[in-house]
């Protein structure tokens, strides 16, 4: 069996931006607006509206993920002891119960898992303490150790702890549950 192919979990289009037209990493981002109750401000005159579209399966904030019961029921299935939830309470304006939500971190972090020399176009920095920082770009293809990832589905890597990375068995239990929110980059060398 081949070294499989490892992928860079991001978030879909943020709403806040006209377009989505940019994809955020899951990372710390600044807080921004999330609607979980269905509601946002309008920052053209600070009124309530409704969102025309539906909560997607995964947000972030501030390096937290904000989950559906679908993307939940992915994470077990896949690598039930990766993650760990908190159950959100939500309420809709209306008072009634919102769609089940939760809380979502991932717990699981390797440290030496990029080959840096083989890697390509990777920004390799050193700390004031001496520890490496790696940074990725749109074109960094990564080449991972697979004696430290080992089987893992879904991992940050230490030396840059605010990526989600996952392999092809992740990206295709996401892709059959129809999960929206929930993008891919392919960030790993054959």
């Amino acid at each position: 069996m081949g070294v499989p192919q490892l992928c860079d979990l991001a978030e879909g289009s943020p709403r806040d931006e006209p377009g989505g037209a940019l994809a955020r990493r899951v990372s710390p981002i600044a807080p921004r607006p999330v609607a979980i109750s269905g509601l946002r401000r309008n920052s053209a005159n600070s009124n309530l509206k409704k969102t025309r579209s539906p909560p997607r399966d995964l947000e972030c904030m501030d390096g937290i993920w904000i989950i559906s019961a679908a993307m939940k029921a992915v994470l077990e299935a896949v690598d039930p002891e990766v993650c760990e939830f908190r159950r959100c309470e939500t309420v809709l304006p209306s008072g009634e119960a919102g769609r089940e939500t939760w809380l979502c971190t991932i717990n699981r972090a390797f440290v030496g898992a990029v080959d840096v020399e083989a890697s390509e176009r990777l920004d390799v920095r050193r700390n004031i303490n001496g520890t490496l920082s790696l940074a990725t770009h749109a074109l960094t293809r990564l080449k991972f150790r697979t004696e430290v990832i080992g089987n893992a589905h879904l991992f940050h890597i230490g030396e840059m702890a605010s990526a989600v990375f996952c392999d092809q068995t992740m990206k295709d239990a996401c892709k059959a549950a129809g999960l929206k929110g929930v993008r891919f980059r392919e960030i790993s060398k054959s």
